[in-house]
């Protein structure tokens, strides 16, 4: 007889972590983008790319450890991954001290 893993919600709250990460970082990238076209700044527009890419990264990274959930493989989250979101932090915080500091 095999065993069936019973999961409960915690996957699911990982699986809306990710999402709601990636979709804050997205969001944080538009504002920086239309900021930096708004005042015609090269930094912000940079730091906006930047974190756009890094969203679209973030929300692959959530795809996929939620398809590892499906199959009831979980691992635990990469350095890369983790490093990634510390980093996209890091970029939107410094991104808003740009945007300030040039108004």
């Amino acid at each position: 007889m095999t065993q069936v893993r019973d999961p409960g919600l915690q996957p699911e709250r990982t699986t809306l972590a990710w999402r709601r990460t990636a979709l804050a970082v997205a969001l944080n990238a538009t504002l920086l983008l239309r900021a930096g076209v708004h005042e015609r700044q090269a930094l912000l527009l940079l730091i906006g790319a930047v974190l756009g890419a890094g969203a679209f990264v973030l929300a692959l990274v959530g795809m996929r450890r939620d398809i590892d959930f499906c199959a009831f493989t979980p691992r635990a989250p990469s350095p890369f991954a983790m490093g990634l979101v510390a980093g996209q932090v890091v970029l939107a915080s410094a991104g808003l001290a740009a945007y300030l500091l040039t108004r």
